[in-house]
């Protein structure tokens, strides 16, 4: 494994520029910090049904959280003598397992985070009761910046060696991929190693294009607690070859079936970067945290493909099972199955490949959409053009695009420890032996344990009557997996 210092170097010579559009209200925070504030709740199926939620015996309310606000422990060493509990402790059940991402067995329970709580705010936010509806999280960015007062921005950088590379690709080869020797053993990177910036937005605010004007189109998407990535391959030169951006998915969800539906990453060449020296200047969407190499506005294409039926209501159901009474199987051949990974591959003057993951079709019924049409207004992300909101930058960089914002912030992501009597640790290094609140990844058969132990829960609160997951909290991806596979299309093109 890379050493602290390694990683550290290299986050700091790629360390993105991110601009803002001049209208979002969210930025990217250190997710343990967040963590140690947020409540976690225990759900049992139905996943979307507020009685569900909490600890037994669950035929009282008001639910009661498994573990209340500011009392997790993000680190086994930050106990403090049992005021706070680890998430990690082997002695309470709060959602850790072993298992690496599509390898887990089903998970009947589930863990989630809860930071603000749910609409409305007033006047119990945080309360789960016999007539509290939970249908959204909150939603008015007011409503977070207290919550949010002493947060700053964050991220936390991974890098992997190329013996890491190897070692990670050497039983895997999705969609019939061959990433050993597609990537970590190619000749042509030269011994090439990841850098993976993670990013944690405490909201995505999505609306349905065309919907703006009825009850559910304008939340349509909405959550809290998302992730995102930036993710660079260099060579064994620390020259960097290609970059990776995550950004959303708007394809069937009954398609899309995974750990993380809403979450997929574009893959380009490094050569197509605005750079300022090292540093990738990224353009972040308003609302959704979709991350493009240019600004303006960026057409959607489902990732996993397929039209989300609930479009064409503006929202208003979710699916064919909401205008279907009974069990019904609608007359018709059953779509097409998509490939584990979808691949739509892009011109070769463009980006050169958009990843998708684990696809399978399943429910019920299968026909046509032609109860429910899709809106006739496309999906778009929108970044800043003309202007420019925040710029999250390099401590000190200069760059033209600086005099048009309208704030600029220096990452200034450094360990530290806060003052007491919190004391609690931050760091900016991945470090899976002791941060259990990653996805698990084991590299190799033979990995310690320990490496590969970590949480499968969402970094928001579930809702109500949401079966797809479209507006409860964001698991944490495992985008090597991903940008690794966007890196091998590229060079089997």
């Amino acid at each position: 494994m890379p050493s602290d210092r390694d990683a550290r170097a290299f986050g700091k010579t790629f360390e993105p520029i991110l601009l803002f559009h001049p209208e979002e209200p969210f930025f990217p925070i250190d997710p343990k910090w967040y963590l140690e504030r947020c409540a976690l709740w225990r759900a049992v199926p139905k996943l979307d049904d507020n009685a569900n939620w909490g600890e037994p015996p669950r035929m009282l309310f008001p639910r009661l959280p498994q573990l209340a606000k500011n009392k997790i422990a993000a680190l086994n060493s930050e106990t403090a003598g049992g005021a706070f509990t680890w998430l990690g402790d082997p002695n309470n059940d709060l959602g850790v397992g072993t298992a690496p991402v599509g390898e887990a067995p089903p998970r009947p329970e589930e863990r989630f985070l809860e930071f603000v709580g749910w609409e409305p705010i007033v006047p119990a936010p945080n309360e789960v009761t016999a007539t509290s509806q939970n249908r959204h999280a909150a939603l008015n960015p007011a409503d977070y910046t207290a919550p949010l007062m002493d947060s700053r921005p964050w991220y936390y950088v991974e890098f992997l060696t190329n013996e890491d590379l190897r070692q990670f690709t050497s039983t895997r080869s999705p969609n019939g991929l061959d990433l050993s020797r597609l990537v970590a053993s190619n000749d042509r990177l030269r011994m090439p190693q990841a850098l993976l910036y993670h990013l944690f937005y405490p909201v995505h605010q999505e609306a349905l294009e065309g919907c703006e004007g009825t009850p559910e189109g304008p939340s349509f998407g909405t959550y809290a607690g998302e992730w995102a990535c930036v993710a660079v391959l260099i060579d064994s030169a620390s020259q960097p070859r290609f970059i990776g951006l995550t950004s959303r998915n708007v394809g069937d969800p009954n398609i899309a079936r995974r750990e993380e539906p809403r979450v997929a990453m574009t893959v380009s060449k490094f050569s197509d970067v605005q750079t300022v020296g090292t540093h990738p200047k990224i353009f972040v969407a308003r609302g959704t945290h979709g991350h493009y190499l240019t600004a303006g506005a960026h057409k959607l294409t489902p990732f996993s493909g397929g039209i989300d039926l609930s479009t064409g209501s503006c929202g208003a159901v979710e699916g064919l099972d909401d205008v279907i009474a009974g069990d019904v199987v609608i007359p018709g051949e059953p779509p097409e199955l998509t490939p584990t990974w979808v691949i739509i591959a892009k011109a070769l003057l463009g980006p050169v490949g958009l990843i998708w993951a684990d696809t399978e079709i399943s429910g019920d019924h299968y026909g046509s959409a032609d109860q429910l049409a899709a809106p006739t207004v496309p999906s778009t992300d929108e970044t800043g053009v003309t202007a420019i909101g925040k710029i999250i930058r390099p401590d000190g960089l200069a760059f033209p695009e600086t005099a048009q914002a309208t704030s600029v912030i220096n990452w200034g992501v450094n360990p530290f420890q806060a003052p007491a009597p919190d004391l609690r640790k931050y760091d900016f290094v991945v470090d899976r032996s002791t941060q259990v609140w990653w996805i698990p990844r084991q590299q190799t058969p033979d990995s310690s344990p320990v490496e590969g132990r970590g949480w499968f829960g969402r970094w928001g609160p579930r809702v109500t009557n949401d079966p797809h997951g479209r507006r409860a909290g964001m698991r944490c991806p495992d985008y090597l997996l991903m940008f690794l596979e966007g890196v091998a299309i590229a060079m089997n093109k």
